[in-house]
């Protein structure tokens, strides 16, 4: 054998003292700090397995040659067959020295301290060749994992991962390994040794390129190992922020965003311990103090510090009150307070929707009536308070009637005056024109014009007096009635007419003349032309003939016609509201005696 041979031989023997001097149990070993001999010891396998690899470069013969030093120079294939039992070395996972290198922190996944040595008894056959060297492949299935399957990235602590061999399979010693980390399906850039630490979350996994000479054949095997997922703990990326309600922005969105965990999250939006929103977003309309409890598919949770809503709309915080009179003249007090918007503020007082031109937030009133006031600030904001009710509590006339008409006798006035206060029961005395009257209700009816009044008592004798309540007769009469007219007291016509007063509403007038039996109508008109043969209805004779000188005549014919108006007020829509009659009167028609021509006979 060659000195060079001899010299990789034995840098190799020095590397297997080391490593055997090591290889102790791993409940054996210490856990210590580092030492300077330690690392003194880490030096120096360095620079034999380093020199080890230069001979192995420089020495171009393999076990063949150490035969040749036994056998000349001769080149022959021997067959050496071993059946005494062999040590086998297997491929420890970590150098001695591991158990003092210094161990990383803030990770998950380390890889154990350990070193073991596994000595096994195996019939070993050798066969030497001139020309090849043949390696036997492994028998078994070689595969590859990863030594987590997920892990949780928590603050500023990585995940350390690392490939794992799943079998008991043997690299063949010619072997090269690579290693490749992939994220999803994307190759992360100088991550090729069997660790990867991570500080992002992700999927990922290792492609290992395993390459080794059988004979004159280069084989190479390619293995992925399974992923390993990566996530982030569930925590608040973006925290609410607060803000500020105002008249012109009345409401605020809040939002919320959040990273890691395992998607979909679901939102809750909390204000006093009640959940007042389920999305990323929340208007807020109302001040307070609002968190958002965020909970992913996994079941994790996260709350978001809390935000400070601030509400400075101009509003109402105190609202005027109603109030009571007891007294008549006494008097009582509003008052309004407003929060919100920008000071000052400016008031106005309104009684029953009009202004009373007062204008502090507090005033004194004795009247009764609904009250309100409308606050507007600096900036223009305008808000007002609810209507607040002032009552008189003694006795007195909350209303009654001022004025009635009379249209007709059919139909008299209602007159009342309604009390309020004071002690119930209560006693009614009515006057007209000065003079008491027998009722004793709160409302009477009338036809006489004139001035009531209604006096309450109540009981204890209290006492209060309507106003003047004034009835005006506006009763449908006549003013003129027709007249009637004998022969000599018109020519060819006679002229018949009425005059009315009173009433309500639209006048009709209707003629009638008494005809067959009935009346009949003739005219619409206030007054009737009625011509002489017009009269000719009815007559009447004293006796058909009478003598006078030894003449005959024909007594006078009486004519005759009997007439009257109807006189009628009619509402907006046609109906009767009043109806009156005239007299009846007869216009006449008297015609002369007539001679009668005769000669007297005696029988």
């Amino acid at each position: 054998m060659k000195q060079l041979s001899k010299k990789a031989l034995c840098l190799l023997s020095t590397a297997v003292l080391f490593c055997g001097a090591s290889a102790i149990p791993a409940s054996a070993a210490e856990t210590a700090e580092p030492t300077t001999a330690a690392f003194t010891q880490i030096t120096r396998e360095k620079d034999i397995l380093k020199e080890f690899e230069l001979a192995k470069e420089n020495d171009t013969a393999n076990e063949l040659e150490f035969e040749k030093a036994f056998k000349g120079n001769e080149l022959k294939p021997i067959v050496t067959t071993t059946t005494a039992p062999v040590k086998e070395i297997v491929t420890l996972q970590t150098l001695p020295s591991d158990e003092f290198r210094p161990q990383k922190t803030g990770l998950t996944g380390l890889r154990p301290r350990r070193t073991t040595t596994t000595t096994t008894t195996t019939t070993t056959t050798t066969t030497t060749t001139q020309k090849a060297t043949t390696t036997t492949e492994p028998k078994c299935n070689l595969s590859y994992t990863l030594n987590l399957k997920s892990s949780v990235i928590s603050g500023s602590s990585g995940v350390c991962m690392w490939v794992m061999k799943k079998s008991d399979c043997v690299i063949p010693a010619n072997a090269t390994v690579k290693y490749q980390w992939y994220n999803g399906n994307t190759a992360i850039s100088g991550a090729t040794s069997s660790e990867y630490t991570t500080y992002a979350a992700g999927s990922f996994w290792c492609k290992i390129t395993v390459t080794y000479k059988n004979g004159t054949n280069t084989i190479t095997k390619v293995f992925n190992t399974d992923k390993c997922t990566v996530t982030e703990k569930l925590a608040i990326k973006t925290q609410p922020k607060g803000g500020t309600l105002t008249n012109s922005s009345p409401s605020y969105t809040l939002s919320v965003t959040a990273k890691g965990g395992t998607t979909p999250y679901k939102y809750e939006w909390i204000k006093s311990g009640t959940v007042v929103g389920r999305n990323q977003t929340y208007k807020a309309t109302s001040g307070g103090i609002y968190r958002c409890r965020i909970t992913d598919s996994n079941g994790n949770v996260v709350t978001s510090m809390s935000a400070t809503v601030t509400d400075n709309i101009l509003k109402i915080s105190k609202q005027p009150q109603d109030a009571h009179i007891y007294t008549k003249g006494a008097s009582c007090t509003l008052s309004v307070a407003a929060t919100g918007g920008k000071a000052p503020y400016k008031y106005k007082w309104l009684r029953n929707g009009a202004d009373i031109s007062k204008t502090t937030s507090s005033i004194t009133v004795t009247d009764y009536g609904n009250y309100r006031c409308e606050i507007t600030d600096a900036l223009g904001n305008k808000v007002t308070s609810n209507t607040a009710t002032v009552y008189y509590e003694y006795l007195r006339i909350d209303g009654q009637l001022l004025r009635a008409w009379v249209y007709s006798y059919s139909k008299p006035a209602e007159l009342y005056a309604t009390p309020k206060g004071g002690t119930a029961p209560y006693r009614y005395q009515w006057t007209h024109d000065g003079y008491i009257m027998p009722n004793t209700t709160a409302t009477i009816k009338v036809t006489e014009p004139g001035s009531y009044y209604l006096t309450v008592y109540d009981a204890k004798n209290a006492k209060v007096t309507s106003q003047e309540i004034v009835v005006i007769q506006k009763i449908l009469r006549f003013t003129t009635q027709p007249k009637s007219y004998k022969s000599d007291e018109y020519g060819d016509s006679a002229t018949l007419s009425v005059g009315v007063t009173g009433g309500t509403g639209t006048t009709s007038y209707e003629w009638q003349k008494y005809s067959g039996g009935q009346w009949v109508t003739v005219g619409y008109r206030p007054t009737l032309k009625v011509n002489r043969s017009d009269a000719h209805e009815y007559y009447t004779r004293d006796s058909d003939v009478y003598l006078h000188d030894g003449h005959g005549y024909y007594n006078p014919i009486h004519y005759y016609t009997q007439y009257r108006c109807v006189v009628k007020t009619l509402s907006y829509y046609g109906d009767v509201e009043a109806e009156i009659i005239s007299n009846t009167v007869t216009v006449r028609d008297e015609q002369k005696s007539e001679y009668l021509n005769f000669q007297w006979a005696f029988w």
